[in-house]
């Protein structure tokens, strides 16, 4: 592992195909400024409130089933949203450029060593994203894989999660014992529209 870490270092150096900055933001330093202003204030109300959220857990015992365990599970995720992501991403832009090098805006080492995808700046030069100036089948095939695991599988099993709910409903309505459900469908409907929505959203990495 040394090796491959010694070698995607030299190539960070000495080659701008393996990592191409680009030359120019399309930021001016105010505009950067001002999305570092965003980030920070965001970051702050993210953390805040989901460490509400999460004591108000530990705190209330009787809210800890399984379906708020969605809402656990995203608190939790916002944390580590907003607890490294935005930091980077907000020292990046008041440095008006990427400023953790190439080790940083890699996700994991090994899967650069293995060839397949990897990272680099995008067009404003602050923040890291998949490097779509590589179109060969590696990155064909990496960011099909990346669509499948993080959209198309959990949507399949959102949707079949709905399905189930909608037969099960149907079939104590027919039998006349709805009233015996100890729940509130409207509710959990609510709940699981929330992950449903941020997995479909155009902004979701």
């Amino acid at each position: 592992m040394a090796l491959c870490d010694k070698e995607m270092e030299s190539g960070f150096l000495n080659s701008s195909e393996s990592f191409p900055y680009v030359e120019k933001s399309a930021f001016t330093q105010t505009e950067h400024n001002i999305v570092a202003a965003y980030l920070i204030t965001a970051g702050v109300v993210s953390l805040s409130s989901n460490i509400v959220v999460l004591l108000m857990f530990v705190k209330f015992r009787e809210l800890r089933n399984a379906t708020n365990a969605i809402i656990i599970n995203l608190a939790l995720t916002d944390i580590g949203v907003a607890g490294i992501g935005y930091p980077m991403s907000a020292a990046s832009d008041l440095h008006g450029s990427w400023k953790f090098g190439y080790t940083g805006c890699q996700g994991n080492d090994a899967i650069e060593c293995v060839g397949w995808a990897g990272y680099a700046p995008d067009p404003t030069g602050a923040t890291c994203t998949i490097n779509w100036r590589n179109n060969d089948s590696s990155f064909v095939s990496y960011t099909m894989a990346v669509i499948t695991i993080n959209f198309i599988i959990p949507l399949s099993v959102m949707f079949y999660c709905y399905y189930s709910v909608s037969v099960t409903v149907k079939r104590y309505k027919a039998n006349n014992c709805l009233d015996s459900i100890n729940m509130d469908w409207s509710d959990q409907m609510d709940v699981t529209k929330v992950p449903m929505t941020a997995s479909s959203s155009p902004l979701n990495p």
